[in-house]
């Protein structure tokens, strides 16, 4: 039971590094952030992504901002990302991650109905209906864990969750009977954190670079712009 509490640990100290970024990026971009490291964490069935993986995503401009921007800048699984804007529930249709905005919680069974039976992972956002979630993000402020998952739902769509998320998302009495945990796995679970810290650290590094980078470009085109308005006016004011 210590062990697991251990390892519980680990991963709550790994998300919480994540977390701190809320104070340099917005909260949409860390929560995109989110949904596809836990994403990273679920397999689908070969013959269900001969593509490229498709994320939905219902109510939320601001998270399909972002995770559109991510779309065109990285790949997941080493396949490219397709990203759908749903602004109702009936305009849902198969993808293979779907992300469902606090606002529509109050939906989420009809969302569920949309989904049931298909393997669609689903993302809720401070959802309190655990019998219709799959992986639930909870607040990124406050103590605690930084998300909970249904093993079962997960299973249920065919879909398979890796042990690593479920140590800190998962329902401690769920754990006890699937997990016997030894020694040499919680050091090779603290290997894989340290890496998983560094990887994330230099990919959001290296995002703020590109978003400099792009914002010096557009300073430079409307600059551009303005002299070549300037002298378009000269031009006309010599022809007049």
């Amino acid at each position: 039971m210590q062990l697991l509490k251990a390892i519980i640990l680990l991963f709550v100290l790994a998300f919480l590094a994540l977390k701190s970024y809320t104070q340099i990026f917005s909260e949409s971009r860390v929560k995109a952030e989110y949904i596809l490291l836990l994403a990273g964490y679920v397999e689908w069935p070969d013959s269900i992504v001969p593509g490229p993986y498709e994320i939905g995503v219902l109510g939320s401009n601001s998270i399909y901002n972002e995770l559109s921007f991510k779309s065109g800048t990285d790949h997941f699984k080493n396949k490219s990302i397709a990203v759908r804007y749903f602004r109702r529930i009936k305009d849902i249709i198969p993808v293979h991650i779907l992300f469902v905005d606090r606002e529509e919680n109050q939906n989420i069974r009809k969302v569920w109905s949309k989904i049931k039976n298909r393997p669609v992972l689903l993302f809720t956002d401070s959802c309190g209906d655990y019998d219709h979630i799959m992986i639930n993000m909870l607040a990124l402020n406050k103590g605690g864990k930084p998300f909970e998952l249904n093993k079962k739902n997960i299973d249920d769509a065919g879909l398979k969750v890796s042990e690593k998320i479920l140590y800190i998302g998962g329902r401690e009495e769920e754990l006890r009977e699937i997990y016997r945990i030894s020694e040499e796995q919680l050091e090779k679970v603290r290997r894989e954190l340290d890496t998983l810290n560094v990887v994330y650290k230099l990919q959001y590094e290296k995002l703020d670079q590109r978003r400099r980078e792009i914002d010096s470009l557009n300073l430079n085109i409307n600059r551009q712009k303005n002299q070549l308005d300037q002298l378009s006016a000269k031009i006309s004011n010599q022809q007049q």
